[in-house]
């Protein structure tokens, strides 16, 4: 059963088709979830969140920069809710940046919530062009549904 999940996560998770492969930089900089929805395979399959350690996300970085790439791929099951010691995702785009400030960046899953709570942060990137993709799941407009599906509640 785990397994399959694992597996089902992994193929889902994967940057496929959002842009030619050949040309992205996948980076990993979580890892698990914050959330505890009864419909989610997440927990079942990679367990309770954790952050990627900076220094690993920025020797990345570095690595893809030497290499030629412009596109990176920050991946995770809920990249928004990446910190460390007092470090919050906002950061860490800044600190990427410093590497090269011409990345375009994709966040593979970040929460509507860290959405709304970093929005005029995550605006600049957006206007300056470095974020040019972001994927988030909305599981429904419905706050009797939420609460039934023990989801999220952003409203």
């Amino acid at each position: 059963h785990n397994e399959r999940c694992v597996n089902q996560v992994n193929y889902s998770t994967r940057s496929r088709y959002l842009f030619n492969e050949n040309d992205l930089f996948e980076i990993r900089v979580s890892y698990g979830c914050t959330g505890k929805c009864s419909y989610c395979a997440t927990k079942l399959a990679i367990g309770d969140f954790r952050s990627v350690r900076e220094s690993k996300i920025l020797e990345q970085a570095l690595i893809a920069s030497e290499r030629g790439y412009y596109q990176l791929m920050l991946m995770g099951d809920e990249i928004g809710s990446w910190n460390e010691d007092g470090k919050n995702i906002i950061d860490l785009l800044n600190d990427i940046l410093k590497i090269n400030p011409n990345f375009k960046i994709g966040i593979r899953y970040i929460q509507p919530d860290t959405i709304v709570r970093y929005y005029e942060k995550l605006r600049s990137f957006f206007e300056r062009g470095n974020i040019v993709y972001f994927c988030s799941a909305i599981q429904s407009g419905s706050e009797r549904i939420l609460k039934l599906m023990n989801g999220f509640i952003y409203f």
